[in-house]
């Protein structure tokens, strides 16, 4: 694998009031980030489309006054979520329980399911929606 995200990392943390267009700036930021660790135009464009509807669907089922986005970037891919939890980073407290994919209507079909998104809820009900993307684009993954 080469390019100039090769041996890169990043870990940005950015809490968002639920108010009219605040997924655009969390959208937004996503790719500006993405971009400055020179991501391919795939990929940053796939995390843009995890940030808007992750978004969207914390935002529309949750009562939180804010939600939460986590980019992580490493040698191994891009992992992105957004959570009505207040964590403390990417770590994994409180306990996750993933929710099957039925339940999660707005994940576009044409995605493979190495870049699928997974929804995930606390036993108190939080929610935290994201996916991890490997480098290498759609067509070269298993």
């Amino acid at each position: 694998m080469t390019g100039p995200w090769v041996g890169r990392q990043m870990n940005i943390a950015l809490t968002a009031p639920c108010v009219h267009d605040s997924n655009e700036m969390l959208t937004q930021t996503v790719g500006a980030a993405l971009a400055a660790v020179g991501a391919p135009a795939w990929l940053t464009w796939h995390m843009e489309e995890t940030a808007r509807i992750a978004t969207q669907y914390v935002a529309g089922r949750s009562d939180a006054a804010s939600y939460r986005l986590l980019l992580n970037a490493d040698p191994d891919g891009v992992t992105l979520s957004v959570t009505d939890h207040d964590e403390p980073g990417m770590d994994d407290s409180p306990a996750w329980l993933p929710v099957p994919h039925t339940h999660l209507h707005n994940t576009p079909a044409s995605w493979p399911a190495a870049h699928a998104l997974l929804l995930e809820r606390t036993g108190d009900g939080h929610i935290r929606l994201g996916s991890h993307s490997p480098w290498t684009p759609p067509e070269t993954t298993a």
